[in-house]
């Protein structure tokens, strides 16, 4: 444990030692001895003054260690303590903790939610929305330097800053099924179309998609047409998503459109080539990945892993289908400060926070309140005993 002011230039009030100091020796300087013919006659006998004399020496040092404990209460001092080792293992609201393997045990690991206040995990999680990056800043600046950070994140982030999050400490990173949820100032309004080309074999698959995008009118009572067509190389609009239900490779003309920052939505039996990430943004109940995403140049790639009926994925013919995945459609613009965990480890950054200090004052408050009374009780009783 180390000690340390705040306001060391306060000390400098420690000289206020010497005025007791000095008072003390001018009062001793007073008694002098003085002879009176009178009195030649009685026997000297001196009336004892040990205990008036150690009183005054008693006072004396309250008095100094009062000043004392004023000037320490000035220059602020504070304490930082040696931390005990710790591992705090904190888990961002969507993560699924069951079935991660590799996770820390023992006496020292502690369970958090990375939420305003970091409530124990065994605690209901806040219904609010967090600030991701900066709520894991501030954890790393409030934690010991020897802390050790386990971080269980979903797939998806939400709350994110423009650049990749820096920490003072490495970080275990691991990820889970699952997604944050976003504020209700980043959900989408803005509606979906698809253009829909298929083949044959895949005819009985347009159906689910049409409905998809019926559910998303804000006018149910009126009947939309759905761009759905057999294989064709015209591209669509950019501002249309293209579901691609064939199999066999894709056309130059919809690949260059694609690269030109077109979404597309492919069957599982679409041969793409191979990419170097590929994150899945749909798992199912059991945790199955039924929906990866990757990138083209400036496009994005969604295929399904599955086949696209119900005995294959019984999600088809749940209201749950349409609303997830408008939520992984929706327009980039409204998506932002969102992204997927894989890409968002934290790195270590040079920078180091300084151990959070422990302040003294209210200790030293109590101090300089308990030698007061006690100085003005000594003072009472030197008095009265000089009177005696």
């Amino acid at each position: 444990m180390n000690f340390t002011w705040l306001l060391p230039s306060a000390l400098a009030a420690l000289a206020a030692i010497a005025l007791p100091l000095l008072i003390h020796l001018s009062r001793r300087s007073e008694h002098k001895p003085t002879d009176f013919a009178a009195l030649r006659w009685l026997s000297a006998h001196r009336r004892p003054q040990r205990k008036w004399l150690l009183q005054e020496r008693v006072l004396l040092a309250i008095r100094i260690l009062l000043l004392i404990a004023l000037a320490v209460f000035l220059a602020q001092a504070v304490r930082i303590k040696q931390a005990k080792p710790v591992h705090w293992v904190v888990v961002i609201p969507g993560a699924k903790p069951a079935g991660v393997n590799n996770l820390p045990a023992g006496k020292n690991v502690e369970w958090h939610w990375l939420s305003p206040g970091y409530p124990l995990f065994e605690q209901p999680l806040p219904s609010s929305t967090i600030a991701l990056s900066s709520l894991l800043r501030e954890l790393d600046s409030q934690l010991p330097k020897t802390a050790e950070l386990t971080i269980l994140a979903p797939e998806k982030l939400a709350g994110l800053d423009g650049e990749r999050m820096r920490i003072s400490r490495k970080v275990n990173w691991l990820i889970t099924p699952g997604e944050m949820k976003l504020p209700d100032s980043a959900k989408p309004v803005k509606s979906v179309k698809f253009s829909i080309r298929y083949d044959a074999a895949h005819a009985k698959n347009v159906m689910y998609f049409q409905a998809a995008q019926r559910s998303w009118q804000s006018d149910k009572n009126k009947s939309i047409a759905v761009d759905a067509t057999l294989l064709s190389d015209v591209p669509p609009s950019k501002d249309t998503v293209l579901v691609w239900l064939a199999s066999g490779k894709l056309p130059p003309s919809i690949v260059q459109w694609l690269q030109q920052g077109g979404t597309l939505i492919a069957a599982k039996e679409l041969t793409l080539p191979a990419f170097n990430e590929a994150f899945p943004v749909w798992r199912d109940a059991q945790g199955t990945v039924i929906l990866r995403e990757s990138k083209m140049a400036r496009g994005r790639i969604l295929q399904w892993q599955v086949p696209l009926n119900p005995s294959a994925m019984p999600l088809l013919l749940s209201t749950e289908f349409p609303d997830h995945l408008f939520s992984i459609l929706r327009p980039k613009s409204e998506s932002i400060n969102s992204g997927f965990a894989l890409q968002q480890t934290p790195e270590k950054s040079a920078m180091l926070w300084p151990e959070r200090p422990e302040p003294l004052w209210p200790w030293l408050l109590w101090a300089i309140v308990f030698l007061f009374i006690v100085e003005r009780w000594f003072s009472g009783r030197k008095k009265a005993w000089a009177s005696t």
